[in-house]
């Protein structure tokens, strides 16, 4: 699996997460003609991003009486440590683009394959500035030597957390196969070298028992801690995204998030969400 994970400055990352909720729609290019079975269909991708504070939105909520969210990973997977930058004496990058277009990036996702019980679960990642340059989403299976989604988008000019359904694209999750997922931006299309890419991996399993009937009637927190105590990264970080865009003044559901993030080894992130 392929990290790349920069050092994002408290004041930058608040910054960045004031964006608004606004869909793009960008325009999909078709996947090479290959003989893989599986290919990506022609509707292009909605990304969404979802709002994070910045602006006065609602009431700071306590976390001291607010619910509280441990996400378990799954057993046998590697232990989460945090993004090199955040570590001690560690220097981030520098920004390869003079001009200061170049986005940090991160898919969301933790260090070892995480878990969704979805057929079509959503893809996330943080992106710090909007930029002008071309952006790729790929889905690749690790049974096939194709992606099974590739979709490219003419500019990328979103911030803040923001996600791709893969129920939009109709693409669906084979039970029990690894699949790897790789977003990247572009600084230069004619050369490859200066490309800022992020990836994380995800496995579809059965949903854990009793796990379906305890989230049915459950309220958007209490069905994010379900989700996220059951091993199921993809789908409690899905169901905070959701929650927070139905209810952008309920500022708990921003901080449960901030605590998975944090948990994921997203420290920066996640501390700009809720410092």
């Amino acid at each position: 699996m392929i990290f790349m994970k920069h050092c994002l400055t408290p004041a930058l990352l608040a910054a960045a997460l004031c964006g608004s909720a606004i869909a793009q729609e960008p325009t999909a290019t078709p996947p090479a003609k290959t003989e893989a079975p599986a290919t990506a269909p022609s509707t292009p991708p909605v990304v969404t991003a979802t709002p994070t504070p910045g602006a006065k939105v609602g009431k700071k909520s306590s976390s001291k009486s607010g619910p509280r969210l441990k996400y378990n990973p799954p057993e046998g997977s590697i232990p989460i440590v945090p993004p090199a930058p955040a570590t001690p004496g560690v220097k981030a990058p520098k920004n390869p683009d003079p001009t200061g277009n170049v986005p940090a990036l991160q898919a969301l996702a933790p260090n070892h394959v995480a878990l969704t019980i979805q057929e079509h679960p959503s893809l996330s990642w943080f992106q710090k500035r909007p930029s002008k340059s071309p952006l790729d989403i790929t889905l690749t299976a690790a049974n096939k030597t194709e992606p099974v989604m590739s979709y490219h988008l003419e500019r990328s000019s979103k911030l803040g957390v923001l996600s791709v359904s893969l129920e939009d694209q109709k693409i669906s999750l084979d039970p029990g196969v690894v699949y790897t997922w790789t977003v990247v931006l572009a600084v230069d299309p004619a050369d490859h070298s200066k490309d800022v890419k992020s990836s994380g991996t995800l496995k579809r399993i059965a949903p854990p028992t009793g796990l379906e009937a305890k989230i049915a009637k459950a309220d958007p927190a209490a069905k994010a801690i379900a989700l996220a105590g059951a091993g199921l990264w993809y789908d409690a970080l899905s169901a905070l995204n959701t929650a927070i865009v139905a209810n952008q003044e309920d500022t708990s559901l921003r901080d449960l998030r901030a605590s998975l993030l944090k948990q994921g080894g997203f420290l920066e992130i996640g501390a700009a969400e809720r410092p």
